[in-house]
């Protein structure tokens, strides 16, 4: 059994109680992933302990073809496509056999992010009704994924009206017209009172709301406190904290100075239009994701702010998909045979490294400093 005295307990808790009560308990703000399993179990007639394991690896091994439609429907290039899709299956996002709905929900955040980009470059209804359904469903399956999401709808606009204001572009700055921005205030306004409606009925909304007022009022910790003392404890028993930065999240932050070295090549490039408009787009939320995860250091809410470098990293690989291939690029363009070679060897030295890099800090470990999350059948005895 996997972590049985951590979060996907408390979740196999919940499913549970709805199988037992027919409904679930008043103080569960995310309740779908508890609906559907106890679905599942009622249909299938499976062990809760096998369907706790089945479905995140299920969940898991999806989030690869979404980042696949969605890295084919930005990118312009079939090799940009293929590297941002095997750069996905890289193993940095969380450790996969994750039974809570927060994992399940970043799964398939790509997928939400393609129906958004579709819904807003189309004038197909079908793809504004599946966006619809999304919106009604993500805040019910977990509050940080809709915080990203909204995050994502404000953010991607931007660079491109950035850059219709300097001149930089001479063309219309958005895909498909007026349409992306058309539907954009209207999109967040629905997300958004729908969001704040849902939590606000919980108790979260309240704790949230005492802790930021408890945190102007009084000399209370934020969470960037708390973590100076993290710093401070860790180096006081003679642990490494850049090592541990590295080791957990060094390929993240590998793909995310990939994305942000590509930015000067991707104002620069001449191709169609809207592709292009929408690989400039990404950055919008690259940066709004990393300013918000610095401000939340400055507050204190119940979870950390790098949850939300997970979302950085997704919109990360799929930039460093036309980051390799650009870099491929210029270098079959050297002349010189041996430093084409060495030049060969430190981009394959790179991937290898974010895939090592992923496997090693997949689960807790003492190369991690974790203690071990599995649960042997004796304990549970």
């Amino acid at each position: 059994m996997w972590c049985i005295w951590g979060d996907p307990a408390t979740h196999i808790f919940y499913t549970k109680q709805i199988m037992g009560n027919g409904k679930f308990s008043s103080d569960l703000f995310y309740p779908i992933l508890h609906i559907y399993t106890t679905e599942i179990l009622l249909l299938t007639n499976l062990n809760i302990i096998a369907v706790h394991k089945i479905l995140p690896l299920v969940s898991g091994c999806l989030y690869v073809p979404y980042m696949y439609i969605l890295s084919r429907f930005i990118l312009y290039n079939q090799r940009q496509v293929i590297f941002a899709t095997v750069l996905s299956c890289a193993l940095i996002s969380d450790w996969y056999l994750n039974f809570t709905p927060n994992y399940l929900a970043n799964n398939i955040f790509p997928l939400i992010f393609f129906i958004l980009l579709k819904a807003m470059s189309s004038k197909n209804v079908s793809w504004e009704l599946l966006l619809m359904i999304s919106i009604f469903l993500y805040p019910v399956l977990h509050p940080v994924p809709t915080i990203a999401f909204m995050i994502l709808i404000l953010a991607l606009p931007l660079p491109n009206q950035l850059s219709h204001i300097l001149g930089i572009d001479n063309k219309d700055s958005s895909p498909k017209g007026t349409l992306f921005l058309r539907l954009k205030i209207p999109l967040f306004f629905i997300f958004f009172v729908w969001a704040i409606t849902w939590i606000s009925s919980f108790y979260l909304w309240e704790a949230t709301i005492i802790n930021i007022y408890t945190l102007i009022t009084e000399e209370v910790s934020s969470s960037a406190t708390l973590l100076m003392n993290q710093i401070y404890d860790a180096q006081k028993y003679g642990y490494s904290v850049t090592e541990q930065i590295i080791k957990q999240y060094g390929a993240g932050i590998l793909l995310t100075l990939m994305a942000f070295a590509s930015f000067s090549s991707i104002v620069k490039i001449k191709i169609l239009e809207e592709r292009k408009n929408f690989l400039l787009a990404l950055y919008g939320p690259l940066v709004l994701f990393s300013l918000i995860i610095m401000l939340f250091y400055l507050l204190n809410f119940s979870f950390s702010p790098l949850r939300l470098f997970v979302y950085i990293t997704i919109i990360s690989t799929i930039i460093s998909g036309y980051y390799i291939d650009t870099i491929l690029k210029h270098i079959s363009k050297i002349k010189n045979k041996k430093i084409q070679m060495l030049s060969m060897c430190i981009i394959i030295l790179m991937l290898v490294s974010i895939f090592c890099a992923g496997i090693m800090e997949l689960y807790p470990s003492p190369y991690i400093k974790s203690v071990n999350y599995q649960t042997p059948k004796t304990e549970v005895d």
